[in-house]
């Protein structure tokens, strides 16, 4: 199966995780714990020049999502 360019990638993961945020946002709902969104800039295998700044922000909360969608044959993407 083909797939359009920017339909299956780490933007559209990340418009989909916010668009969801806004969306419990106008229900009235909240989270009990912190959200904080981190979007980098590089697209590249282990982002070498954001990665410290990664895991530090991610010491500081309990989950990480990382919204980058899986690959072909479900393959997790970490």
């Amino acid at each position: 199966m083909s797939r359009a360019p920017v339909s299956f990638d780490m933007k559209a993961g990340a418009h989909m995780a916010y668009y969801a945020y806004q969306h419990s946002v106008r229900q009235g709902k909240s989270s009990k714990l912190p959200i904080t969104f981190l979007y980098i800039p590089e697209e590249e295998v282990g982002s070498p020049t954001f990665q410290a700044m990664i895991q530090d922000e991610a010491k500081k909360h309990k989950y990480v999502l990382v919204t980058e969608p899986a690959r072909d044959g479900n393959k997790f993407v970490t």
